[in-house]
């Protein structure tokens, strides 16, 4: 599709120089007169005549005969009209041809943003479904990085379609003007503002869809955000409280072991009391 639409551009460019180009050829044609060309053909019937008679042949009769044929036909040329040479007709003539290419152009360029916007568009649902895949598997992370992996080729791919788009449409613009200039000038708005609003009519409805796919999209990333940031607040809570049960059970084992070491120390003590009335006694 690109090689057409550029294809349509040279089209344009080479209609403008040809327009340019026979312009400047009128004066030299308009000077061509129908005694010039009688002197060509009479120029023309004295070479076969020297033909015919040095060959003397067949050939050289068929070649006479053929030549004579070609010399009435040279004589049946008649002058252009000079009404089809004036420069009002063929400006008018060269304004048409411009308006034609650049309808055409306008006609290519709008298929091609079609396309664009349709794949645009696909590609958005695809990155959505696989957001919204995302949110389902939180938690296992082996499904959530391959997940990963693919959304952000989505991406990649999303952010292609969108420069391509984005290019398609100021080229659109491009051809929007340039039909509206060439149709002014040649007097017959009404044809191109009949193909723009034909155009403008095929174009909206995808348009249309691919901004409805926007914003779907964005509001998916905002509903992404959100689940994620509320499954990482749990996460992390489920975390400190691990660690609040992992501290507690260490006091208590702590507290356990000074009592146990109390007890022992209290034990020893009374021994060592009983011991030293003994010893008294």
């Amino acid at each position: 599709m690109t090689s057409r639409l550029v294809s349509s551009f040279k089209k344009i460019n080479w209609t403008y120089s040809a327009v340019t180009h026979f312009l400047r050829q009128t004066k030299q044609l308009s000077d061509l007169s129908i005694s010039k060309r009688c002197k060509i053909s009479n120029f023309q019937r004295k070479f076969d005549v020297k033909t015919a008679a040095g060959a003397g042949t067949g050939i050289s009769l068929c070649l006479l005969g053929v030549k004579k044929a070609s010399c009435q036909t040279t004589d049946n040329i008649t002058a252009p009209d000079p009404s089809t040479l004036l420069s009002e007709t063929l400006v008018r003539n060269a304004s048409f041809a411009v308006v034609e290419s650049t309808t055409a152009f306008l006609s290519q360029v709008t298929v091609s943003l079609v396309e664009s916007c349709e794949q645009y568009t696909k590609a958005l649902y695809i990155l959505m479904k696989l957001m919204d895949y995302r949110l389902k598997v939180l938690g296992n992370g082996e499904s959530e990085q391959k997940i990963a992996d693919l959304i952000i080729e989505a991406r990649a791919s999303v952010n292609k379609l969108k420069s391509r788009n984005q290019e398609l449409q100021l080229l659109y613009m491009s051809a929007y003007n340039l039909v509206n200039e060439a149709s002014t000038a040649a007097y017959c708005s009404t044809v191109a503002t009949s193909m723009v609003q034909s155009s403008e009519v095929h174009l909206s409805k995808f348009q249309r869809d691919l901004k409805d796919a926007e914003a779907e999209l964005r509001e998916m990333e905002a509903n992404v955000i959100r689940v994620e940031s509320e499954y990482m607040e749990k996460k992390i809570q489920a975390q400190d409280d691990n660690s609040d049960v992992e501290n507690k059970d260490f006091l208590n084992i702590e507290t356990q072991n000074i009592e146990t070491n109390s007890e022992d120390n209290f034990q020893h003590d009374g021994l060592f009391d009983a011991e030293r009335n003994e010893n008294e006694s």
